[in-house]
């Protein structure tokens, strides 16, 4: 019974939260896109844009509180299904008023008549997520005060666009300072160490200490501890509203009381750089009517996602082919001039670098699924905490599953010294607490790889993207040997090792373009600001499809230039659309697709468009890998490639890469010697079904024609493979039981 109120209780809080989407708007400044400005009516894009969120969280409760009826007893069935009526009848007001804008929307498009596609800037103000941020204090000396006794730290908390914000402060010290020792006596935890602590703020808030909460009203100075923990759920939570805009936080460590330290919190809602005016971006895509187009013309015209940036032309790409390119290349865009000639040979990421030439960057986004606190990634943080102390505002999102304590002690550095760094360790929180959403946790992942600048001269606007992570892995072919800076992650085999090295064969490209960096540095943010409760992503698009007929030279723009359009994929909230993003590039092929993946055994739906190619007559070839030593449960891996080969076997050719101790990454799909897929996408149903993934669709036949003869250097080191892949019983139980997982 107890279970159940407090389930009514969740779904009249969930209500109040949707109604709360209505509410608070604040205007900012628009900005027209590139091609070439507003063409529709903005208030009534935003407000269907608007609706559209929206719906997106009413028809989630929809199915939550559906779901919770079919669990429910008969003693609340009936409260539930008012609940339930209350919800539709609301869905249903919101899409009537969703259809009127759209039909006056629809006749706007009609009326401009254009043949080739048009986008537009609007800005979705209105407050609609939940969020948690955390402060982990690993060195209280990063927060020491001045001669003065001022509070010097600073750390912005994202406030903006918020309904409900959390703080939590994590106290590491002591426990860092216990990882580091030698002596077992030093380690001991018979006493709790604790942080003596005090806060006031410019407006009321909540703060709770364990299970405990309490309001503080504006201007009041409260004193709590802080005690130490090895986990990251903190134990001393700070509830804000956009009413506080700054807090003074200042901490003592009792057992040395004449030292103080503070942070002082601040809110990002008045901010004025260039994160504040790209955050609520989003793009009116308005496209031309594609039924006469067919193939991969058609497809890249298609209305049918809403999380696709509109199209956008570029000039050049620059290909990464060779695993030493990207560290280069990285570099070469954050210092201003290339890595002394000696620099990597020396394998000092610590060493002597000339930032005269530097760039002046307004923002650095950083998106990647490790960022190893090794040679390439140690080089990568010196570089952007150049320029964050140099007043860029540099953000980093990784995936917190499969870092270890050395990339978090970095990464907790970066944020600890500096004011305009912010990471975001990504790991999924169960909702349910089911056994299987709980596994969740462990392989859900944040697999986007992206890495942007962007800055007033255009030439530092620049976009990354690939398979590559920050990782030594990425870069050499040899195990690194970081021995000499004990901090840094030391690979090979043995207890003084962290952790086994292996190479990886990968791919990436480099583009310098103000239009597109902008435009991914959108997206990206959309992924920074998720709800942290749901992991609901905003989409960056709506797409507007009019009644005038595309004109197929449009595509011949392609011959001088390259047509870009981005999708971000987070499947277990967009109804898995990354899934039948693939299935279209399948049915979009009339002649060739071309593979490249480390990892292979596609989804159902997604096998069966691959077969529907095949009977078609489509020409279909993969490479990947069968051995995968080296890898993450390589044991199991292997089987599941083995697997996926066995399903395709005779019907498409597969090719094994067989270069010694290398594992093939790239992850690369090529079709009809005109459209390039590159991004981070595996064809396995993890990048389907639960990774967050990003890939770019390139309308460039020259580019794909580069593209061939990367995938024939990596044939050369290649065999055909013709015959059945033997799998042991017990592997083949365990690929079974982690079907949807693997």
């Amino acid at each position: 019974m107890t279970k159940t109120i407090i389930r009514v209780g969740l779904g009249i809080i969930g209500l109040i939260s949707i109604v709360s989407l209505q509410s608070c708007q604040i205007p900012t400044k628009r900005h027209p896109a590139s091609s070439g400005g507003n063409f529709l009516t903005s208030s009534g894009v935003e407000e269907s844009y608007g609706y559209s969120i929206e719906l997106d969280y009413l028809h989630a409760e929809e199915k939550k509180l559906v779901m919770r009826l079919k669990n429910s007893t008969n003693s609340t069935s009936e409260f539930g299904q008012n609940e339930l009526t209350i919800l539709r009848e609301k869905i249903q007001s919101i899409e009537s008023k969703q259809k009127r804008i759209s039909l006056s929307i629809q006749a706007e498009a009609n009326d401009l008549n254009s043949d080739k596609p048009l986008s537009q800037w609007g800005s979705f103000t209105k407050n609609w997520q939940r969020q948690k941020e955390k402060i982990i204090i690993n060195n209280p000396e990063h927060y020491v005060l001045n001669n003065d006794g001022k509070i010097i730290r600073t750390f912005t908390m994202d406030l903006s666009g918020t309904t409900d914000y959390q703080l939590g402060i994590i106290n590491k010290f002591w426990n860092s300072t216990k990882e580091k020792s030698k002596d077992d006596d030093e380690t001991s935890n018979d006493i709790r160490h604790y942080f003596e602590a005090q806060i006031k703020c410019d407006a009321d808030f909540k703060l709770k200490k364990k299970i405990f909460s309490k309001t503080i009203t504006k201007n009041k100075q409260i004193n709590f501890k802080i005690y130490e923990q090895k986990n990251n759920s903190p134990k001393v939570v700070l509830y804000f509203n956009q009413k506080v805009k700054s807090c003074d936080v200042l901490f003592k460590n009792p057992e040395y009381p004449e030292k103080s330290y503070g942070v002082r919190l601040i809110s990002n809602i008045d901010e004025k750089n260039q994160i504040s005016l790209l955050r609520n971006r989003f793009e009116a895509c308005i496209l031309p009517d594609s039924q006469n187009l067919k193939g991969v013309e058609k497809l890249f015209l298609t209305p049918k996602y809403t999380s696709m940036t509109c199209a956008e032309e570029v000039q050049q790409i620059t290909t990464l082919e060779e695993p030493i390119d990207g560290l280069k290349s990285r570099a070469q865009v954050l210092l201003g001039q290339q890595l002394p000639e000696n620099f990597i040979n020396e394998m000092n990421p610590y060493g002597a670098l000339d930032f005269s030439k530097a760039p002046k960057l307004k923002t650095i986004l950083i998106s990647y699924l490790v960022f190893r606190h090794d040679f390439y990634g140690t080089l990568i943080a010196r570089l952007a905490k150049w320029h964050a102390d140099h007043g860029t505002q540099v953000r980093i999102i990784m995936s917190d599953v499969i870092s270890n304590k050395k990339d978090r002690l970095m990464l907790h550095d970066l944020i600890e010294t500096s004011n305009n760094i912010k990471v975001q360790e990504y790991r999924y929180d169960s909702e349910n607490g089911g056994v299987w959403d709980h596994l969740s946790e462990l392989h859900r992942t944040m697999h986007v790889k992206l890495f942007i600048t962007l800055a007033d001269n255009p030439s530092d606007n620049v976009v990354y993207f690939g398979g590559r992570n920050i990782h030594d892995g990425f870069v050499f072919m040899k195990t690194p040997d970081n021995s000499a800076y004990p901090d840094l992650i030391q690979y090979g085999e043995g207890k003084d090792k962290d952790e086994g090295f292996a190479p990886w064969r990968d791919y990436e490209m480099q583009i310098h373009s103000v239009a597109l960096a902008e435009q991914v540095a959108s997206h990206y943010l959309t992924l920074w600001q998720r709800d942290s409760q749901s992991f609901y992503v905003r989409s960056i698009n709506k797409n507007i499809v009019s009644k005038t007929l595309a004109d197929p030279a449009y595509f011949k723009r392609a011959n001088d230039s390259t047509l870009i359009r981005h999708f971000m994929s987070v499947p277990f909230k967009d109804n898995e659309a990354l899934e039948n993003f693939y299935i279209d590039i399948f049915e979009s092929a009339e002649k060739s697709v071309r593979l490249s993946t480390p990892y292979f055994r596609p989804t159902k739906k997604l096998g069966d468009a691959i077969q529907r190619a095949v009977a078609r007559g489509v020409d279909i070839s993969l490479i990947t890998r069968l051995d995968l030593s080296g890898d993450t449960a390589a044991i199991i891996l292997s089987e599941v490639n083995k697997a996926g080969v066995n399903r395709f076997l005779n019907k498409i050719k597969i090719f094994e890469y067989t270069e010694p101790g290398v594992i093939l990454h790239s992850k690369v799909v090529l079709v009809d010697g005109k459209i390039s897929f590159i991004g981070s996408v595996n064809l396995n149903k993890r990048s389907f079904v639960h990774d967050m993934e990003d890939v770019a669709m390139i309308y460039n036949s020259n580019y794909n024609k580069k593209m061939h003869q990367i995938l024939d250097v990596y044939l050369k080191q290649s065999r055909e493979i013709t015959e059945v892949q033997k799998i042991a019983f017990w592997k083949k139980v365990v690929i079974g039981i982690f079907d949807k997982e693997l």
